[in-house]
């Protein structure tokens, strides 16, 4: 879109070139307006730059998560270690039902005090 609105300034200039100093005065402040769009769009590409340089980042960082998780996952398989992974296990589940228990009974004192 932006090489048509180029393309359709270089057409103007080029007919006003047989009109008056006047209108090309005119036509030049236009051309001000538009290099100011031009502007915005190079913010645009630099915010593209930024959001790829973020997905390659992210990238590296998934691939030494999944190395990070699959070393823990080798620890955590040994039979010394099982046990204590079902022991963690348990307690995280505990402490989700208890979570859970005192986020509902909140609700229902908030219900019953309407």
């Amino acid at each position: 879109m932006l090489l048509i609105e180029s393309n359709d300034d270089d057409d103007d200039d080029d007919d006003n070139d047989d009109d008056d100093d006047d209108d090309d005065d005119d036509d030049d402040d236009d051309d001000d307006d538009d290099d100011d769009d031009d502007d915005d769009d190079d913010d645009d590409d630099d915010d593209d730059d930024k959001n790829s340089k973020t997905w390659v980042a992210s990238a590296f960082l998934n691939k030494d998560l999944v190395r990070i998780t699959s070393y823990a996952a080798q620890i955590f398989l040994r039979p010394r270690f099982s046990k204590l992974l079902l022991i963690i296990r348990h307690v995280l589940r505990c402490s989700l039902v208890l979570l859970f228990i005192r986020c509902r009974l909140t609700v229902l004192k908030h219900l019953y005090s309407l």
